[in-house]
């Protein structure tokens, strides 16, 4: 059977924490890769999270990371979650980071 990496969630940090993707009702997913894309005029400091249904959330990049003006950060671990399990991302300035999650649903 083949592995068809897609597209699964996108837009743009918030300067809130916010969802930038939760895993529907009946699947699981493999998340592959997460782009961010600096197009600010400044540095933005930005943390991700996974929060694993009735749990608390869990870094998974190093906290208040410092991505560069027009700089793109790429995080390739590989991340299994369950129906229900969120990744949520922050930022210091709403709209001027974008983001793509790169995955698997099944």
């Amino acid at each position: 059977m083949a592995v068809n990496i897609k597209l699964i969630a996108e837009g743009q940090l918030q300067s809130t924490e916010a969802d930038l993707y939760t895993v529907p009702s009946g699947k699981t997913a493999l998340i592959k890769t997460i782009t961010l894309v600096n197009g600010n005029t400044s540095v933005e400091t930005i943390n991700i999270y996974i929060l694993k249904s009735g749990s608390i959330k869990r870094m998974i990049a190093p906290k208040d990371f410092q991505l560069g003006v027009q700089y793109m950060a790429v995080l390739d671990d590989e991340f299994t979650l369950e129906a229900g399990d969120k990744i949520r991302g922050i930022t210091s300035t709403a709209g001027k980071v974008d983001y793509t999650i790169h995955g698997v649903e099944k």
